[in-house]
């Protein structure tokens, strides 16, 4: 594979800027297009577990990001009331810790390890010509830019991915989440996070550095019921005002501008992403529902596989299909296990609640820890 070839990615969200990190590592010229002039984020948390943090060191960037975050010694998973159903001390013995930090941060970090001038704001992705050794991407702005090859990092809703599989609209799976940072010093969450179940609800939190805690709530809802954002905090306050602390608290600890709310979708798995030279990455190609905390982690993967794949001497379509065949069963079993989780986290009925509730209690602490390492199991 020779060095000299130009790479072009679609998205400057975490699966764009990983995949220019890595490719450009390799020695690949990268530019990357977003529709946005400027990058956005929202006021959320995101966990990085040992598989994502692992990658991180092996780019360089751990140090950094450790000093914006917090590293996690153990996990637990309470009911409604804080009864506790399991905890795990073993995210906190792994070679590479499990860490929480503010998305902004993270995405401001994976941003500072590319030039400036590698990133086209104001380029809205419309179409591309495929039969072309190199393709030509064509933007809405009436511009265009031509690369060997092209990575569709452009999430749940993708277009790049719509021009190659079809526009299909992905799967709403039954749930709306809100999530939020609060300040303040709450000691029963510090280097620890939890997430607590009840009936149709769920609600998480961690602490991700500088007195902030990242949460998250999931409530059972129709598709299209976000409602009115001025009363989201109202809301949860609401729902959750009788379940165990800190839960309360982190909500009232919240201004109201810092809460968002989206709906959770997936999108079934795909054995073949792309077509020629050109392939999908992260949410793109496997959109997945949060319950893991695996859908950053997997776009990570998927980078630092894409540019492994890239670093022989094949044709560039061929290191793209190799590098889809690697990640697919990976990916494939996160989304279906993801879901499945989701599913049982948000039952209602007392009595799947207090079987699925008695069951969680007596798992043997050996199965529960063998199943995080299931999920960080990557390289080293």
């Amino acid at each position: 594979m020779r060095p000299e070839l130009k790479f072009g990615v679609i998205g400057s969200g975490m699966g764009g800027l990983a995949a220019a990190i890595t490719l450009r590592r390799k020695g690949f010229a990268v530019d990357i297009y977003d529709r946005a002039p400027e990058p956005r984020e929202i006021e959320a948390g995101v966990t990085l577990w040992p598989n994502a943090t692992g990658l991180f060191n092996k780019w360089g960037l751990l140090d950094a990001a450790l000093e914006q975050g917090c590293a996690l010694r153990s996990i637990e998973l309470r009911s409604w009331n804080g009864k506790m159903l399991t905890s795990s001390e073993a995210i906190g013995k792994y070679r590479f810790p499990t860490l929480c930090m503010h998305r902004a941060g993270l995405i401001a970090l994976l941003r500072g390890a590319i030039p400036r001038d590698r990133f086209h704001g104001s380029a809205t992705f419309d179409h591309f010509d495929l039969d072309q050794e190199s393709p030509i991407v064509h933007f809405e702005e009436g511009t265009s830019a031509k690369a060997d090859a092209w990575v569709g990092a452009d999430g749940l809703h993708s277009k790049v991915r719509s021009q190659i599989h079809g526009k299909r609209a992905p799967h709403f799976r039954g749930y709306q989440r809100y999530r939020g940072i609060a300040n303040g010093d709450h000691s029963s969450v510090r280097e620890k996070a939890f997430e607590s179940w009840g009936y149709g609800k769920r609600f998480g939190a961690c602490p991700i550095g500088h007195g902030r805690i990242a949460w998250y709530a999931t409530i059972n809802a129709r598709p299209g019921t976000l409602g009115d954002p001025r009363i989201w905090k109202a809301e949860l306050q609401d729902r959750y005002s009788n379940w165990h602390n800190p839960i309360p608290l982190l909500i009232q600890s919240t201004p109201d501008a810092a809460i968002s709310k989206d709906e959770i979708y997936d999108r079934e798995p795909l054995f073949e992403w792309g077509r020629g030279c050109v392939t999908l990455l992260g949410d793109a190609a496997h959109p997945m529902t949060p319950n893991l905390g695996q859908g950053e982690c997997m776009t990570l993967e998927d980078a630092d596989c894409l540019s492994e794949s890239l670093a022989n001497n094949l044709e560039i379509a061929e290191c793209l299909r190799t590098y889809e065949f690697f990640r697919y069963e990976r990916t494939r079993f996160m989304t279906l296990d993801s879901r499945r989780l989701g599913e049982m986290g948000q039952w209602v009925h007392p009595l799947a609640v207090l079987i699925r509730n008695l069951w969680l209690r007596f798992l043997p602490q050996r199965t529960i820890d063998a199943r995080y390492a299931t999920l960080f199991d990557y390289g080293d």
